[in-house]
């Protein structure tokens, strides 16, 4: 469960069969990956498509991830300003 709408991130049209990759805060405060059938850390999903995908499409993953990381550590953060 998402208490906190910044501590998720989604894009739509993604990757070679334009799906929804999202990212995640979980309960112990890692991030986790979402996207067709994968779903695991943000380590595992980009050691993984890079044995599946083009460079381009890799690329966009890692820009994505970097993205919706930085949105959820300022959602943290704001979380943790409020307690």
């Amino acid at each position: 469960m998402i208490d906190e709408n910044g501590l998720i991130f989604w894009a739509s049209k993604v990757g070679s069969d334009n799906g929804t990759l999202t990212v995640y805060n979980t309960k112990s405060n890692e991030l986790e990956v979402t996207r067709g059938c994968f779903c695991g850390s943000v380590d595992d999903f980009l050691a993984a498509p890079e044995a599946k995908h083009d460079d381009d499409t890799h690329l966009e993953y890692r820009l994505l991830i970097e993205v919706a990381t930085s949105r959820i550590t300022r959602a943290r953060e704001r979380l943790r300003d409020k307690a």
